[in-house]
């Protein structure tokens, strides 16, 4: 069953944020933050990433850490949040431009309990001072943007990002959502591995492509079968309770419609002879080649 958002997320959407309902996977993100639970997202620029944090930010109990490398970024969704809100202190940017008496009014908010959403940059979580104070906190989660940033495969790789999951440790392990709005299946690996994010071989991610309208009409965002879409290029991560019929309508839109070689990849198949009757009942259904890559089942070549 798919994760949906609760009443009481879905009223805090309308009072505090002034939206009717959710766009595309917001409620199920959403709402696996609020169970605790580790998460990666890929939605477009523009998708609406920085929601799916801070609402649970503002239900939890704590202080939520958003890791962004964009200065500019953090003020202006500091400033956005502020602006809704009764007092400043329900976010605050904690960064090395502040002055001794802001930072002053950062800590007090912060040990307070009056902070919902703390911004930093991965230089000053980093920082063994600021850990040193975090772990006094209660951290509801941790939200790392730009998430691609972590992998050396990405095209804006910062090396302060392969350090959050040393900080994150020090300071005390909390679920992590990390976000991207592009990240090849390298990258994602990597990211996985990097960040330490445990998923049980699901990913939220967020369709990217004219073809959502079919996918969420299928009824496959049910983190059973994932799509992914960037560019010339899409991959499926299927578990192995996947729904038959909905996989064969997958495989038959792209082999008739969509103009790109989807890879496929069948959680705990090896190879071939792996994988469910079901599955390769509904490969046979298709034109598509099916070749082994390393030890993933990738459909296309």
């Amino acid at each position: 069953m798919a994760l949906t958002a609760s009443t009481q997320s879905r009223d805090l959407l309308k009072s505090f944020f002034g939206f009717d309902d959710f766009r595309g996977r917001q409620s199920e993100i959403v709402a696996a933050v609020m169970q605790g639970q580790d998460a990666f997202v890929m939605m477009p620029t523009g998708g609406g990433k920085s929601l799916c944090y801070q609402l649970p930010a503002l239900e939890m109990d704590g202080v939520a850490i958003v890791i962004s490398p964009l200065i500019a970024l953090m003020k202006n969704q500091v400033d956005a949040l502020r602006s809704f809100a009764e007092s400043d202190g329900i976010t605050h940017v904690w960064n090395s431009s502040l002055t001794k008496r802001e930072m002053v009014v950062v800590r007090q908010d912060l040990s307070e309990g009056n902070t919902k959403l703390l911004y930093m940059a991965p230089e000053s979580l980093n920082k063994t001072e600021n850990i040193e104070f975090l772990r006094e906190l209660k951290v509801s989660f941790y939200a790392i943007d730009e998430a691609h940033c972590i992998s050396e495969w990405g095209h804006d790789f910062r090396p302060e990002y392969r350090m959050l999951r040393q900080a994150i440790n020090a300071i005390g392990r909390r679920p992590i959502l990390a976000l991207t709005a592009t990240a090849t299946q390298k990258v994602m690996s990597d990211i996985l591995k990097t960040l330490e994010i445990h998923t049980n071989g699901q990913r939220l991610i967020e369709i990217t492509n004219d073809i959502s309208d079919f996918v969420n009409h299928s009824k496959i965002n049910t983190g059973i079968i994932n799509l992914s879409i960037m560019h010339t290029s899409a991959s499926l991560l299927v578990q192995e309770n996947a729904d038959p019929d909905v996989l064969q309508d997958l495989l038959s839109y792209f082999d008739k419609v969509v103009p790109m070689n989807p890879k496929l990849y069948v959680h705990g198949a090896e190879g071939k002879d792996d994988m469910p009757a079901h599955i390769k009942t509904a490969l046979t259904q298709t034109h598509l080649s099916l070749s082994v890559h390393d030890s993933h089942l990738a459909l296309g070549t």
